[in-house]
Formats: structure tokens, C-alpha cells, sequence
């Protein structure tokens, strides 16, 4: 999935806890992102529990979670 794919979702949504779920799909379902994220920025509302796990994943993703 494209990371530009994945901040449109992302920002999308106004509820914590729906950016949350959408983000334990992308994580559950082993999605791999691909691309850049727009303005070379991973998305972030109030460093929220999605904002978080949506770092972490992004660290998975580049390697770095090691």
C-alpha cells in the first residue's frame, strides 16, 4: 500500500480511535508500505495512540526496529 494511500486515510478521519483501527488493519494484515508520505512526513494528529503505532510500523518498515 502507498504511504500517500495511507496518510489520506490517516488524516481522514477526526476520531482517534477510527485512525486507531485503521491502523491495526494496515498492521494485522502484514501491509507493507511503498512510495514516500506526502511532504516527506509521517502523519501525526496530537501524537495520538494511531500517530505512535503508525511510527512504529513505519520503523518496521524502514528497518529499524531491530
Amino acid at each position: 500500500m502507498n504511504r500517500a494511500t495511507i496518510a489520506e486515510y490517516f488524516n481522514k478521519f477526526e476520531s482517534s480511535r477510527t485512525r486507531l483501527k485503521i491502523v491495526h488493519a494496515i498492521q494485522t494484515q502484514g501491509i507493507i508500505a511503498t512510495g514516500s508520505w506526502p511532504d516527506n512526513t509521517i502523519p501525526n494528529v496530537e501524537n495520538d495512540r494511531a500517530s505512535t503505532l503508525l511510527a512504529q510500523l513505519e520503523e518496521k518498515w524502514l528497518g529499524l526496529d531491530r
